[in-house]
């Protein structure tokens, strides 16, 4: 990866187990888009994002995806695989289940920056003096150090990280600490749906998201809402970019019919997302 004028890079984790939510946090649909499109879509396009955990496909980014050893070891075993990838002075890590942090991301890379060289970190903290442990800046030396120091990576806690750096606080507001908010189950995620459709509700004219539409269009068709969206407009991209525009709708339609007539969805989703990718065939 080359040097970034930027000067730091974004560090988003994703390999959680997201037991409480029961899905993949990475791929919970809000407002259209999945909590990690979130993520990215706030930070600034000339910092480079690298991912810690499983290959999410085609993205409106280029990003570097990198794997844990093991996966499932926990932050700072996701920390440590995404390290040797990163070749900027300063380093930013997030937690995929905070879509709305990028704003405050790049304010972090900046306190960063501006500080005393002997600070090695900074990491934000609310009014009521709680830490987002991850949503913290780094120089990347220091914590390439931490790691050393500390050793075997998996299931460590993020703590114990920051305890051997020397760390600033940076104390945020409200609106900050309000953009800080993970989103750890259903519930959390309907609540930053509500929270999405009241800041936006003004310009729409009261018009529902995309997830309030499948859940209505499910409900007049008469077929379960539980639809893995995200393989769905895999697929769908996957189509409009390796063939043309107009086949995405007309490709969900063939994985829908092939689904209804016996195949398994993941087998639909396979086989059209294949054949897609490596469209045209060559002779």
């Amino acid at each position: 990866m080359a040097p970034d004028p930027a000067g730091w890079t974004a560090l988003v984790l994703t390999g959680g187990r997201s037991s409480r939510m029961g899905s993949d946090k990475a791929f919970a649909l809000l407002d259209g888009r999945t909590l990690l499109e979130h993520v990215l879509a706030g930070i600034p396009a000339d910092v480079p994002c690298i991912i810690v955990g499983p290959d999410p496909g085609s993205l409106p980014r280029s990003v570097v995806v990198a794997a844990e050893p093991v996966p499932g070891g926990g932050p700072v075993s996701g920390m440590a695989a995404g390290m040797p990838h990163v070749d900027t002075p300063v380093v930013v890590v997030v937690a995929v289940d905070m879509p709305f942090a990028g704003p405050v991301l790049a304010r972090l890379a900046g306190e960063l920056a501006s500080s005393a060289d002997d600070v090695d970190a900074v990491v934000t903290v609310d009014a009521a003096g709680r830490r987002q442990q991850l949503a913290a800046a780094y120089r990347t030396d220091g914590l390439l150090a931490a790691l050393a120091a500390l050793g075997e990576p998996r299931n460590r806690a993020v703590r114990e990280i920051q305890e051997l750096l020397t760390m600033v606080e940076v104390l945020v507001d409200d609106a900050a600490s309000d953009a800080l908010v993970d989103i750890d189950t259903p519930d959390d995620l309907a609540a930053a749906r509500r929270r999405l459709r009241s800041s936006t509700s003004a310009g729409t004219g009261g018009r529902g998201t995309m997830d309030e539409w499948i859940e209505a269009a499910a409900q007049a068709l008469g077929i379960p809402r539980d639809l893995d969206v995200a393989t769905i407009l895999d697929v769908a991209r996957d189509a409009a970019h390796g063939v043309e525009r107009p086949a995405a709708p007309v490709t969900t339609y063939l994985m829908g019919y092939a689904v209804a007539s016996g195949l398994t969805f993941d087998e639909a989703a396979q086989r059209l997302g294949a054949l897609a990718r490596e469209w045209p065939p060559t002779a």
